[in-house]
């Protein structure tokens, strides 16, 4: 068993070969000839899953888990998935659960949005911050020019 989140790699079985009959899956045993991890670089080996620890406590009724599925569009990686984070065995359900988290994921192309959409919105809200710095210096009657202004941004 890993020591810290970390220390846990995620196997992608259906890159792998395993021993079907050495193996145990049902209790996180598996005896690998080749072991590959998921991989984002390789296109051919890509999964169409990002993957992501969520907050497990059964006590407060899920809360963190009910929020991811119903927002990000998250979902359990159970046993029934070609997917193993490398150590851990599941539970009673089937789900792999590392102390207080538990492993879950949402499609990549959702995420990859996702993050696209909050970096257009950071830029968007740096550039009004920029526009009104810009107004109040213009009733000031120290305006910048727009041209001095974006090559003192690009020097930083």
């Amino acid at each position: 068993m890993p020591r810290f989140l970390s220390d846990i790699r995620i196997v992608d079985i259906s890159h792998s070969e395993w021993d079907k009959k050495a193996s145990d899956p049902k209790h996180g045993k598996y005896v690998f000839t080749v072991k590959n991890y998921i991989n984002y670089h390789e296109k051919a080996r890509r999964p169409e899953l990002f993957f992501s620890w969520c907050h497990y406590n059964p006590r407060d009724g899920l809360i963190g888990v009910r929020d991811w599925q119903v927002k990000f569009n998250y979902r359990y990686i159970t046993i029934n998935d070609p997917y193993w984070p490398e150590g851990l065995a599941p539970d009673e359900d089937g789900k792999y659960v590392f102390g207080d988290v538990v492993l879950m994921a949402r499609p990549l192309v959702e995420e990859l949005k996702d993050r696209i959409d909050n970096q257009n919105m950071a830029n968007l809200a740096a550039g009004r911050k920029l526009e009104a710095f810009n107004m109040d210096a213009t009733k000031e009657g120290v305006g910048v020019d727009e041209q001095t202004l974006k090559s003192m941004m690009e020097r930083g």
